[in-house]
């Protein structure tokens, strides 16, 4: 994986930042710190017989932990940064994944709010498997462990399969980067930190 330069300044880092901010900034950076922890212990050796259950499992730490380096970068940077349209572009839809693990109960039974809310519609009935499911899950390319969920949402008062995929590795690399132009736009990007922090010196590299 190719170790992109930090993008330059921006009016999101020009002026001197808040206390808030920094807060925020250290926030984000923790989040992206557990995410690369997360892919780490997801990419040790174990047991074939249980390395890809394993991994599936920690691939719901990981996107919530994702979810929330961007939660952290959309508050710092300004919207036209270039990494935070490109993770945009490259992961529309962690956002709807990470909604519909944190709500598993609702979307196992079919009733999420992107399904039939509360069962009002009746559409849950007419389930014959699980709402949410893991599909499938494979390994051992550049995008790292990669999980696919299917999910049954409401489409046209029907409900339809559709499938969301997690590339675990692609995805940590992304909010490393996101969470380094974070704390960079706080302005505690400094060499004190950077000789500490193995993630910022390389957001780009596992």
């Amino acid at each position: 994986m190719t170790n992109r330069e930090p993008n330059p300044p921006t009016e999101a880092n020009t002026p001197a930042a808040t206390h808030l901010d920094q807060r925020l900034a250290a926030w984000t950076h923790m989040w992206a710190l557990a995410a690369s922890e997360v892919l780490a212990a997801m990419e040790r050796p174990r047991e074939d017989n249980v390395s890809f259950g394993h991994r599936d499992a920690l691939t719901l730490a990981l996107v919530d932990a994702s979810h929330n380096v961007i939660r952290g970068a959309e508050k710092l940077l300004p919207n036209e940064h270039s990494l935070l349209q490109q993770f945009k572009t490259e992961h529309p839809e962690l956002t709807r994944i990470r909604d519909r693990f944190e709500h598993f109960d609702e979307y196992v039974r079919g009733v999420g709010w992107r399904q039939d809310r509360e069962g009002k519609l009746g559409l849950a009935n007419d389930l014959t498997s699980a709402g949410l499911d893991f599909l499938s899950s494979s390994g051992g390319g550049p995008e790292g462990h990669v999980l696919e969920v299917e999910v049954f949402e409401n489409e046209g008062g029907k409900l339809e399969s559709r499938t969301y995929s997690v590339p675990t590795r692609t995805l940590t690399v992304a909010v490393r980067q996101l969470a380094r132009s974070a704390l960079d736009a706080a302005g505690l990007i400094d060499q004190k930190h950077l000789d500490h922090c193995e993630m910022c010196q390389n957001p780009g590299l596992i």
